[in-house]
Order: C-alpha cells, then structure tokens, then sequence
C-alpha cells in the first residue's frame, strides 16, 4: 500500500495507530513539540502561579493561628488567589481545546506526508478557531450535565436511604451512579472525534458532534479500547514525568525557612512538570484521536483511495482532501436528449451544492 506519510494509505490496526501517533511526532519534532510546549506553558501558567498562591495563603493563616492571633478571615484564601484560579480554568479550557485542533491539522497533513511549520499549522487552524471552542463548550456542557446526572443519582439514594427504606436507597444509589458512569464513558466515546472532524472537514460545532457520532456507530468498542488503552499510557508516562518536580516542590517547602520563597520555588516546579507532561503526552493522545478518525474514514468512505490520488499529485495538497465529496448531480429527465447537459444550477454541480 501507498504511504506517502506517516501510516500506510489503508484502514489500520491498533499497532498502526499506535506508530503513526510516535511518528509524526519523530518525523516533524521542531513543529509538534514547538506547538504543545508553547501551548502547555500557556495552559499550565495560571494554574501553577495559584497553586503557589494558594500554599502561601495557607502558610499565612497557620503562622497566624501559631502565633496565637485570630486569622484575618475564616476563608484561608484571598481573593487574588481565587481570582488565579478562576482564570487558570479559563485559559486550561481555551488552550486546550486550541492545542487539539492545532494537532489535529497536524497529524491530517502527516498522514499525506507533509511536515508543516508552526506558522503553517496555526494558518490552517486559524480560520478553525470557533468550531474548534464551540466543540469544546458544547462538550464541557455535556460534562457538566454529566456531574448532575452523577451527584443527583448519589443524593437521591443517599435521602432514600436515610429518610425511607436502605433496602431502596441502597440499590437506587448503586443503580443510579453506575448508569450515569456507564452514559458519560458512553457518550464520551462517541463524540472523541468532533475535534478532527471540525478542523479537517471544515464544519461546525454541532455538525462536528454528529459527524463523531456517525463514525462511531458499529465501532464504538474499538474505539473505546484504543481511546483507554492511549489514555492509560499518556497518564502513566505523565505520572512518570511529573514525580521529580513533585518531590522537588515538595522539598523546597521542607528545606527554605521563607514561605514566600517556597511558595514561589513549589510553584516553579509545578509549571516546569506541567509543561514537559503536556508536551509529552497531548501530541501522542492527539495523534491517536486524529488517526482513529482517519481509519474510520477509510473503512466507511473509502477515505484510503481519495488520500492515495492526493498523495499522487504531488505538492499543494491541503487540507481540502478531507472535506466530504459534493453529491452527486442528479440524472437527466427523460424528457432531455442524451447529449443536453445536466439540470442544474448555472456552472454545474447538484442543486444547491456549496463549493469547498
């Protein structure tokens, strides 16, 4: 088979989308791990420069309580340090969900065999950048859902067994819990290919959700095993990662007398394991989330022949290969010669088919 990039041009198996997701990340590293350190360092600023905040607030309000003085409010942290985290989940949400589309066109041209630069893969993403956070919000709405559905189940057994009978509460709350687990891992999988699908096919939120749907349907275990099984390894590799800075925070806390100093020293390591993790392991998930919607393309649209015609024609090929295929125009009346050409609007093409 044909494999002008980083996968052969066919429908893959876990070994292949496992490969494809190291290679483009070996084939293009000043790209890929330019892109997630830049955006990780973004993300995980915020939230390091609060979790410092917060340690030394917590300081503050133990030497006062040491020292025998009320402390200056019954809420250990200041307002500052709220105010950081708030707009750490706020950037971790935008950044994100920008480091995925970004990687996403990414990985879209390395199966074609191209190896952009920086400025060529946020060019691509650029006119993305709605849909992209528009999946986004509209995957955080359904997670939140989600935490409603999850805690309302809990409350609800936990009343039915206090106030009722334990012997209907118990299994209301056990029932309830495990349904709403097994529905968020559920839909969870069926909408992990929005994100390549808004940037690559060019759509919106809402069509992206459905057209992640679609692709799903008759794979849905396929793609839950890859998904945990990528999942489990990016954690651990994560989990790897991050233990020397975490020691190390927690060293500088226990070694320098100045809480403020220690504060600024447990912050500084958290960024730096923040930083190296994300870049790490967003580009391998990344690449996993793009190439599983690659080989269901392949296996339900024949996605395979059309890459191996671009990849035929050389050079200038974009990101248009993956945009779905106009329909077809519709045959001629009857009524019509053999040679008339066929109904339709002026310039060809069925009836009101958008250009690419």
């Amino acid at each position: 088979m044909p494999r002008p990039g980083i996968i052969a041009l066919r429908p893959l198996t876990l070994g292949d989308i496992f490969n494809g997701a190291f290679s483009y990340i070996r084939g293009n590293p000043r790209t890929v791990m330019g892109i997630a350190v830049m955006l990780s360092a973004v993300i995980a600023l915020l939230p390091s420069i609060g979790s410092g905040s917060m340690l030394n607030d917590i300081d503050r309000v133990t030497a006062q309580v040491d020292a025998g003085t009320s402390a200056d409010t019954a809420f250990p942290f200041s307002v500052g340090t709220l105010a950081l985290n708030a707009a750490g989940l706020v950037v971790q949400f935008v950044g994100a969900a920008v480091l995925a589309g970004v990687l996403a066109a990414v990985i879209g041209m390395a199966v074609l065999g191209q190896r952009p630069t920086v400025r060529e893969a946020f060019t691509w993403f650029a006119p993305r950048t709605g849909a992209v956070l528009g999946v986004a919000g509209l995957l955080l709405l359904m997670g939140v859902g989600w935490f409603v559905l999850f805690f309302g189940a809990l409350i609800g057994g936990v009343f039915l067994a206090v106030e009722a009978d334990p012997a209907i509460g118990v299994p209301v709350l056990l029932g309830g819990m495990l349904l709403t687990a097994v529905l968020g891992v559920w839909v969870y999988v069926r909408t992990a290919l929005a994100m390549p699908a808004a940037v690559l096919e060019r759509m919106g939120a809402g069509r992206a959700l459905a057209r992640s749907w679609r692709l799903t349907q008759r794979s849905w275990w396929r793609t839950f095993g890859i998904l945990l099984l990528a999942s489990l390894v990016t954690q651990m590799v994560a989990s790897v990662l991050a233990t020397p800075f975490s020691i190390g925070g927690a060293l500088g806390m226990a070694l320098i007398p100045d809480a403020s100093l220690a504060a600024v020293v447990y912050a500084a390591t958290i960024f730096l394991g923040a930083v190296l993790g994300g870049a790490v392991t967003s580009p391998f998930l990344s690449g996993v989330t793009g190439l599983l919607y690659v080989d269901l393309r392949m296996r339900r649209e024949a996605l395979d022949l059309r890459l191996q015609a671009a990849a035929q024609e050389g050079r200038g090929i974009g990101p248009e290969v993956y945009l779905p295929e106009p329909p077809p125009a519709p045959p001629a009346p009857p009524n019509e010669p053999p040679n008339a050409p066929p109904a339709g609007p002026p310039g060809g093409g069925a009836p009101g088919a958008a250009p690419w």
